[in-house]
């Protein structure tokens, strides 16, 4: 179980040497990552994996050691056709960085996501990401680095 007495770190961990595939955008630059097995749920549209990434108002890219594939301001069109191509491959490494929990996952294929915050203070509350686990709880970073885990269905 996570919550309260585990902290996202160590829920990160449990990543590591899980494929990740499934990635998809929905509006603007929001965009759902799929890891592990493939999780189908009955009430959603859209297959799942074991754990899965809500990406939705922060910046972010993917790059290399030596290229830039796609970021966040990118059009969606660009966006679109990378997501298709973009060879992930395993999870090597995922973890936060503080004190903003931007987070960065590294891949078996050499790609590394990463996201970004962009303000110290904000007067609008907004979700930068979400990882949901298989436990049924889900991590969640606000606008301005708070980091929560509850049960996605509470």
């Amino acid at each position: 179980m996570n919550g309260p007495d585990r902290s996202i770190r160590q829920t990160l961990l449990d990543l590591k040497g899980k494929p990740a595939w499934g990635l998809h955008r929905t509006y603007g630059s929001v965009f759902f990552g799929e890891v592990g097995k493939q999780r189908p749920l009955a009430d959603e549209r859209q297959i799942h994996g074991e754990w899965h990434f809500l990406v939705e108002v922060c910046q972010w890219r993917f790059d290399s050691q030596d290229a830039i594939f796609l970021g966040s301001d990118d059009q969606q069109p660009f966006i679109d056709d990378n997501f298709l191509h973009l060879e992930l491959g395993l999870i090597n490494v995922a973890d936060v960085c503080h004190p903003s929990n931007d987070l960065r996952i590294a891949f078996s294929s050499g790609v590394v996501f990463r996201t970004f915050s962009t303000a110290a203070a904000s007067a609008d509350p907004w979700t930068q990401w979400h990882l949901y686990c298989p436990d049924d709880s889900v991590w969640t970073l606000d606008s301005i680095g708070g980091l929560t885990c509850r049960n996605a269905y509470t």
